[in-house]
C-alpha cells in the first residue's frame, strides 16, 4: 500500500472515529441539554391563570398619616385676608391672616374617596380671631412622575386637592357672633373700648363672620389648594419593578395603596387588618419571587454564579426561584441551570425567615431539601443556596423592592419595627420619621 494511500485511510479512520464518538456522545449530552431547556421554559412559561388580588399592599393608619401631614405642614404657609367689615376696628385689630392649622384624613364612604377635614385660622399678630372648617370626601389625585415603563417606574405623587370640598363652617358654633363680638371688644385699646358700644361691636362681628365664610370659601377652593397640595403631596419613589397601576383604598383605619404589577403573579397578598401604630407592608411571595427572576433577566440582579455561587459574568450556573404558594414546610425554591461547559439542572426547596432585632433585620432559611438533581455537584451547590437567596434577594436600591417616599418634599426616614413571613407573603411594619425642610 503506498504511503498516499495510507494516508487517506488514515483519515478516513479517523474520521470515522470521530464520527463514532460524536453518534456516541451526542445523544448523552443533546439529551440532558434538552431536557433541562424544557425545564427552563416550563418555569418561565406564564401561568394560565393569574390572581386578581394586589400584588403587594401598603396600608397607612391614619392616625400616623395625619402626624407626617402635620409635621409636614409646619410652618403653615400664611395668606392674607382683607376683611373690609372690620369697618372702625380695622386699625385695632390689624392685618388679618389664613392659616391653615390642621388638615386630617379620614375613612369615607365611597371606596377609592377619602374624608378630609381642614382648619383655617384667621389671626392678626396677637392671635386667633376665628377658625373656620371645611370637609368633605374627596378623590385623591394620582399621578405618574418619570419612568420610561421598563426598568425604570419613576415615581407616584399622592395629592390632597382641597378645592372639591364643599362644607365650611365657623368653629365657634351657632353663638359664633357673640364669642367673637367678645373677643373684639377685649382686643380694643380702653381708650376706645369706652367709645364704641357692644352692640356696634357684635354688628361688625356677624360682619366679619359671614364675610370670612365667604373670604375663607374662595380661600380654600382657589387660594390654598396648591399650597396644601405642595406641602402634603406624598411621593413614592417605586420599586425597580414593572407596575401596571397602583390603586387607592381605605378601611375604617387606614389608607391602602394596592400594588399591581405586569408580573404573572398566581397569589397575592390577603386582606388583613392595618397595624395600629405603623405602616403595614405586605408582599406577596410569589411577587417577590418574580420581581426577583425578571431583575435577573434584565441584569438588575447577578445573571451568573460561578460553582460556588458567587456572582461572575462569565460564571456557568443560571438561578431562577419558584415561589410554591400553600406549601408550609418549603415554599421557596431555588434553581440552579448549568449553561456552560455542560448542561444540569438542581432545585432545593426550603423555607426562608426574617425578624428584626434591636433594629436591624436578621433574614435566613432553614428546613432546606434537594428535591431535583442531575448534576455531581448537587449537594456542593446545595450547602451555598442560602447566600445565593440573601445575595439576590437584596433590598438594596439597585436590586427590585425598595421605596422612597418624601412628604411636602421632605423625606421620609423608615425605621423597621418588625418582619415577618406569615403564610405566602411578607409583612413588615414600620415608623416614619419626617427630615427637615430643605434649605431654600
Amino acid at each position: 500500500m503506498s504511503r498516499g494511500t495510507r494516508s487517506r485511510t488514515s483519515r478516513g479512520w479517523a474520521l470515522a472515529a470521530w464520527a463514532a464518538l460524536i453518534a456516541l456522545l451526542g445523544p448523552a449530552c443533546a439529551g440532558p441539554c434538552r431536557a433541562m431547556e424544557a425545564e427552563r421554559r416550563a418555569l418561565r412559561a406564564r401561568p394560565k391563570t393569574v390572581t386578581r388580588a394586589p400584588h403587594a399592599r401598603v396600608q397607612i393608619p391614619f392616625a400616623v398619616a395625619n402626624q407626617l401631614i402635620a409635621d409636614a405642614l409646619q410652618p403653615p404657609p400664611e395668606l392674607p385676608v382683607p376683611l373690609a367689615q372690620l369697618g372702625p376696628l380695622a386699625g385695632a385689630i390689624g392685618d388679618v391672616r389664613a392659616i391653615p392649622r390642621e388638615v386630617t384624613l379620614g375613612p369615607a364612604a365611597e371606596p377609592g374617596r377619602v374624608h378630609v377635614a381642614v382648619r383655617v385660622e384667621l389671626a392678626d399678630a396677637t392671635g386667633e380671631l376665628l377658625a373656620v372648617r371645611a370637609s368633605g370626601d374627596v378623590a385623591p389625585v394620582v399621578e405618574r412622575e418619570g419612568g420610561d415603563g421598563g426598568n425604570d417606574p419613576g415615581r407616584l405623587a399622592f395629592s390632597i386637592d382641597t378645592a372639591q370640598l364643599s362644607r365650611l363652617e365657623p368653629e365657634l358654633g351657632p353663638r359664633a357672633a357673640l364669642q367673637l363680638g367678645a373677643l373684639l371688644q377685649a382686643r380694643l385699646p380702653p381708650a376706645m373700648r369706652d367709645r364704641i358700644p357692644r352692640f356696634v361691636v357684635d354688628r361688625v362681628a356677624a360682619g366679619v363672620i359671614e364675610e370670612a365664610i365667604a373670604r375663607g370659601s374662595r380661600l380654600v377652593h382657589e387660594a390654598l389648594p396648591q399650597r396644601l397640595r405642595d406641602r402634603t403631596r406624598i411621593h413614592v419613589e417605586l420599586p425597580d419593578v414593572p407596575i401596571a397601576r397602583v390603586e387607592l383604598t381605605t378601611t375604617k383605619a387606614a389608607l391602602a395603596l394596592d400594588v399591581f404589577t405586569t408580573l404573572p403573579v398566581q397569589a397575592g397578598v390577603a386582606d388583613v387588618p392595618a397595624a395600629p401604630d405603623a405602616i403595614l407592608v405586605q408582599i406577596a411571595g410569589d411577587t417577590a419571587v418574580r420581581a426577583a427572576n425578571w431583575g435577573i433577566e434584565r441584569g438588575l440582579l447577578p445573571q451568573r454564579y460561578t460553582r460556588k455561587l458567587q456572582p461572575a459574568t462569565d460564571g456557568a450556573y443560571v438561578p431562577h426561584f419558584e415561589w410554591r404558594a400553600g406549601d408550609p414546610a418549603r415554599p421557596l425554591v431555588v434553581h440552579m441551570f448549568r449553561v456552560e461547559g455542560g448542561c444540569a439542572h438542581f432545585a432545593v426547596g426550603l423555607q426562608p425567615r426574617v425578624e428584626v432585632v434591636d433594629g436591624k433585620v436578621r433574614a435566613w432559611t432553614d428546613n432546606r431539601q434537594l428535591e431535583h438533581a442531575d448534576a455531581p455537584l448537587a449537594l456542593e451547590l446545595l450547602a451555598r443556596t442560602k447566600a445565593l437567596v440573601e445575595r439576590s434577594t437584596s433590598s438594596k436600591k439597585e436590586g427590585p423592592g425598595s421605596v422612597r417616599l418624601t412628604v411636602g418634599g421632605r423625606e421620609l426616614t423608615p425605621r423597621l419595627l418588625r418582619a415577618e413571613i406569615v403564610g405566602d407573603e411578607l409583612r413588615a411594619a414600620m415608623a416614619l420619621a419626617i427630615g427637615p425642610r430643605p434649605a431654600r
